[in-house]
């Protein structure tokens, strides 16, 4: 009997969780846009080795699925497009967005699941049931990590649930919503007028633009910078070892740094992962480096 086929969108606290959890049980695709550091060691189970080391690769060597170094877009969508279930576990809504409306598409289930602070949720979306949408109502933000942090134990609950609902997709749909106190579930309803249900262009519209940011933030200080092309990020590189910048290439990603404060990281799709607090300074450094 063939395995079946998962792709984990987000190898963090609850992808890398939920990717152990299935690891032997399925065949994982494993998607993350970011690499390990420091700061992820306490909620992950990476270690030091992991440092520095694409998400997706790290996750992989743990898992044993198949890494996909990447951020979001209509190309790696492409990949999704055998899988049996996606689990969604990215740490904005416009990627989550993105899924809510490929998947809806493509008749593929998925789940969603988030933690932020104390709290965590998660939900299965059926092709024919109610999406993230029909939940959400316009709801601009889910919580994220780097303004709320996340506690391990909701992570683990969080996790454990997903892992669940991708080996049982008969459930109806249900939000799945703990904290540190308790747990409870809630039905999911189609709301009336859903653009995603329904399949007109509505709020997940501008989530299709997702790479069209010049800068976004991503967890923690972090801002990742979309470069122009390759040749940008050929002359970038050029720039940096003129400047005796230091560099630390571990294929898939290049860590360019100035006496051991990491400044930027270059990835092979042409993007940049910038320590700043804003995305002015994130732009600065991208000139400052190259």
């Amino acid at each position: 009997m063939a395995k079946l086929r998962i792709a984990i969108v987000g190898c963090g606290a609850i992808g890398l969780r939920s990717a152990l959890g299935l690891s032997g049980k399925a065949s994982l695709t494993l998607v993350d846009r970011d690499f390990v550091e420091e700061k992820n060691l306490s909620t992950t189970p990476f270690n030091k080795s992991h440092i520095g080391t694409p998400k997706a690769e790290a996750a992989a060597r743990l898992s044993g699925g198949m890494p996909v170094v990447a951020e979001l877009s209509a190309k790696t969508l492409r990949l999704l497009h055998n899988q049996d279930i996606v689990l969604d576990c990215t740490d904005n809504l416009e990627a989550r967005g993105l899924i809510n409306s490929f998947c809806k598409a493509q008749g593929i289930p998925w789940v969603f699941s988030s933690a932020s602070g104390n709290e965590g949720m998660s939900a299965l979306f059926t092709p024919q049931g109610p999406c993230l949408e029909c939940l959400l109502g316009g709801k601009k933000t889910t919580g994220a990590c780097e303004t709320a942090g996340v506690s391990a134990d909701v992570v683990a609950m969080v996790s454990r649930y997903q892992t669940q609902q991708a080996l049982n997709q008969n459930l109806p749909s249900r939000l799945f919503s703990v904290t540190a106190a308790r747990a409870s579930i809630y039905n999911i309803n189609k709301r009336p007028g859903c653009p995603v249900c329904s399949g007109r262009k509505g709020s997940n519209q501008k989530a299709m633009n997702i790479r069209s940011a010049v800068a976004t933030r991503i967890c923690g200080r972090d801002w990742q910078v979309n470069l122009a092309s390759k040749p940008s990020q050929r002359l970038l590189l050029a720039a940096a070892r003129k400047n005796s910048l230091e560099l630390h290439d571990l294929g898939s990603v290049m860590h360019i740094s100035s006496k051991g404060q990491r400044l930027l990281s270059l990835f092979t799709d042409s993007r940049a992962i910038v320590a700043a607090s804003s995305a002015r300074e994130a732009l600065g450094l991208c000139r400052k480096a190259g």
